[in-house]
């Protein structure tokens, strides 16, 4: 398997370490009815190269969430125009398809040239801090992280960074090793009164450090918009493929 294949493998299962799951002929379906606003949480992930009856596969799909009180959501698969190719069909069940362009998948190739201060005082977590949810993550409205953050905060191959001003959780990031050899960088938040001011950037680059020092392979992300880019860019990232991004969730 060639590394664009681990990546993308590894993009299918990552919600396995922190979240229920059913493994079906057709695809894998995640689901949290504790946790039912984590979209990471609750999605199916469909896979392309099956021989299946789509109809019969999106009607035992959104029975299955519906019964369990969750929103049927599926994830565009690696198969880019496949929501476009099945459109219609969706449109029928009840899905509404939304498209984001395109992922940019990096890999971490290059050098380091981030710049930083040394402003916070960055510590990796093995138990839960309260300051995660009362700095960070409540005031940006995204308590839908919280319950997933705590599931995997001592895990093994999980790596928690938080950075302190003060005594003030203002950034966080996690990390994990997947089964194929990879490294996942999940996510990095910067508190909402505390954006702007290089934090980010900082704890980017002390975590891309942390990795190389510690001989955690075949590193990659893909950043959420042009500015994360740029600053991923700077910390060594660099663009391997490309993969349409979307959702189909279903309305009725």
């Amino acid at each position: 398997m060639n590394i664009i294949d681990r990546i993308k493998k590894a993009e299918n299962d990552f919600p396995q370490t922190f979240t229920s799951f059913v493994e079906k002929e057709y695809g894998i379906l995640f689901y949290d009815d504790a946790n039912i606003n984590s979209y990471d949480s609750n999605h199916v992930i469909l896979f392309t190269n099956t021989d299946v009856n789509l109809r019969d596969v999106l009607t035992e799909i959104t029975t299955f969430y519906l019964d369990k009180g969750i929103t049927p959501r599926i994830y565009q698969p690696f198969e880019n125009g496949y929501f476009a190719k099945h459109r219609e069909l969706l449109d029928s069940l009840g899905y509404k398809v939304q498209t984001f362009g395109y992922n940019h998948y990096m890999l971490l190739s290059g050098e380091n040239n981030i710049k930083v201060k040394n402003k916070l005082e960055i510590k990796r977590l093995l138990e839960w801090d309260n300051r995660i949810a009362n700095d960070i993550f409540i005031p940006a409205e995204e308590e839908y992280e919280i319950p997933v953050l705590r599931k995997i905060i001592n895990k093994k191959d999980y790596f928690v960074f938080v950075g302190y001003i003060d005594e003030v959780a203002v950034v966080i990031t996690y990390i994990h090793k997947t089964a194929n050899g990879c490294t996942r960088f999940d996510y990095i938040l910067t508190a909402k009164n505390h954006r702007n001011k290089g934090y980010a950037r900082e704890i980017l680059s002390y975590t891309v450090e942390y990795c190389k020092e510690n001989g955690m392979d075949n590193c990659y992300q893909w950043p959420a918009h042009e500015t994360s880019e740029k600053l991923c860019y700077e910390a060594g990232f660099r663009v391997l493929f490309e993969a349409e991004a979307g959702e189909a969730t279903y309305c009725k």
